[in-house]
């Protein structure tokens, strides 16, 4: 099986506002980090966040060096989302799953 790696984005309301209840945090996935990058800037674009901050190679770098990408958003002293870029694999190679060789098979 041919591995592939995909993009996850995950938006986790972080409001530290009493009057604002927390919501399940929201994962969109995509197949190109270039593609990410582009959907991520539009959106915080059209909803009037500030959008120069997320760039393709800050997200590129962030992925290689650590393995993720973390924004926080926050207006007037008020934190209210993260926005997390993760590298996913798919079809990750098999392993035994710490299941050892059967003593039975061992011994023919």
């Amino acid at each position: 099986m041919q591995q592939r790696t995909i993009y996850k984005i995950t938006v986790s309301q972080k409001t530290s506002a009493l009057y604002i209840r927390e919501s399940e945090p929201i994962a969109t996935y995509y197949s190109n980090l270039k593609r990410t990058v582009e959907a991520i800037q539009t959106t915080l674009a059209v909803q009037g966040w500030e959008h120069g901050r997320v760039n393709y190679s800050a997200v590129y770098r962030a992925l290689n060096e650590r393995g993720r990408y973390v924004e926080n958003f926050s207006a007037g002293g008020t934190k209210f989302f993260q926005l997390t870029v993760d590298k996913v694999v798919l079809n990750p190679s098999f392993t035994t799953l710490g299941v050892e060789v059967s003593p039975i098979k061992a011994g023919e």
